[in-house]
């Protein structure tokens, strides 16, 4: 497919090749994401929207300061984590950056984090990823671990050429 011909699989509304940035208010929630090569702006905005409507309300809230507060009990009840996890990231209580952020691993090393379909995510706060996996692992046979992710290195630092 070539660069001028990417279109909204839901609306045909050209995209974009440029990555994009978007932020959105919605019942005073503030949503944060990046534009994809498979949907517009409007399209997610109204996606967000109605997923938020439709189950997201059940169990996200704000606190007196406005920070987002999620029930991982009712989240983790929810069969659609995949959704689920990219309402979390959009209100970024999950990143797709890992710096600075917390990551579950398992005995295995491999990540027990919510995805979204093709992205590990990261906790972006501390209690969120204590109590996630409280929830969600403390009965589970196998050793896991919550680990702070410091610092990362880019591939394009590690083979740059000085």
């Amino acid at each position: 497919m070539s660069e001028e011909s990417k279109t909204c699989q839901e609306c045909d509304r050209p995209i974009s090749n440029e990555l994009q940035r978007f932020v959105f208010q919605h019942q005073l929630f503030t949503f944060v994401f990046l534009a994809n090569e498979y949907e517009c702006a409007e399209c997610k905005r109204k996606r967000c929207m109605k997923f938020f409507d439709n189950f997201g309300k059940h169990f996200i809230d704000l606190d007196e300061h406005k920070n987002v507060i999620v029930n991982w009990l009712l989240c983790l009840e929810r069969e659609q984590m995949t959704k689920t996890a990219e309402l979390l990231a959009a209100l970024k209580v999950l990143s797709l950056c890992s710096e600075g952020n917390w990551l579950i691993l398992d005995n295995r090393g491999q990540s027990m984090n919510p995805s979204t379909s093709f992205q590990h995510l990261y906790f972006t706060r501390r209690e969120d990823a204590l109590e996630y996996a409280r929830l969600k692992f403390s009965d589970t046979g196998h050793s896991w671990e919550i680990v702070h992710i410091d610092k990362t290195i880019s591939r394009e630092d590690v083979v740059q050429k000085e």
